[in-house]
């Protein structure tokens, strides 16, 4: 962005450079109609350049807002995927959590029915 601005710069300032030239020449002129066709020339030739120029700068703007689009987008991708990572990984340990409840349970029939298997054999 700075390389363009300079670039601009440069531009405006040999702009002002053949203004000023153009002006001097224009100046000695001692015809008066010369004088005001150099100058229309001129104030189009500048308006023309001023227009390209307008339409350059909204072409980068755009440019940059769409960059600006682009990296939200990928950061928001990214959230979103570190977010369902987290929400998988919560899952799994409710879910091991529930496994292991469901085995401490049925370890725990297990030895109640082994207990009450040997109570039978004994009576």
């Amino acid at each position: 962005m700075e390389i363009q601005d300079q670039q601009l710069v440069d531009q405006m300032r040999q702009n002002l450079q053949y203004k000023y030239n153009h002006d001097e020449i224009v100046s000695k002129m001692k015809d008066k109609e010369l004088k005001e066709i150099h100058s229309i020339k001129l104030l189009e030739l500048y308006y023309h350049r001023a227009m390209e120029q307008e339409k350059l700068k909204k072409y980068l703007i755009a440019l940059d807002f769409q960059k600006e689009v682009q990296l939200v987008e990928i950061e928001l991708k990214r959230d979103l995927g570190k977010q369902k990572n987290h929400e998988l990984e919560e899952a799994s340990m409710r879910t091991k959590k529930e496994l292991d409840l469901k085995q401490m349970e049925l370890e725990q029939k297990d030895q109640c029915l082994s207990h009450d298997i040997a109570l039978d054999k004994k009576a």
